[in-house]
């Protein structure tokens, strides 16, 4: 069901009657100005196609600023030797220590199986090591190494 105050305001919103409290609402309606602004803005500085409307060249923009974002982040990786895949890994155990690889995949969105061999290319560099969980001894825990924290 459309939250009070929205219908006709931000097409297509919709926010369950729990989220439609006054500070979501105002959320809502900010973000929506937000999203207007830069629409009227990118439709200035943005040559006129003809057929396509202002939103869809908006996010055609957002779509190359981010793939030029990937492609630079993958060959500064590449200059340093690590895979885009190791990367992701070593981010998230940066900030979750003692996970298991099946978690580590979900987090990662990638399969168990492409996060096993992962995982083994991180342990053999050093970068982390895996032990037996406490209470379940055939679960293993990645954690960081100090040199997997220094890359």
């Amino acid at each position: 069901m459309c939250s009070p105050g929205l219908d006709g305001w931000a097409p297509g919103l919709r926010l369950n009657r729990r989220e439609a409290g006054p500070s979501n609402i105002t959320a809502a309606r900010t973000e929506y100005l937000k999203y207007l602004i830069a629409v009227k803005y990118l439709s200035r500085i943005m040559r006129p196609v003809e057929g396509i409307a202002p939103e869809d060249r908006l996010l055609t923009a957002i779509k190359k600023v981010e793939q030029a974002t990937q492609r630079a982040k993958e060959e500064a990786l590449a200059k340093e030797g690590i895979a885009k895949a190791q990367y992701n890994a070593l981010l998230v155990l940066s900030s979750v220590q003692g996970i298991t690889s099946a978690e580590l995949a979900r987090r990662c969105s990638v399969t168990p199986q492409a996060m096993n061999e992962t995982v083994a290319r991180l342990e053999r560099q050093g970068w982390i090591t895996r032990a037996p969980h406490p209470e379940h001894r055939h679960v293993l825990e990645a954690r960081l190494t100090p040199t997997g924290e220094s890359v």
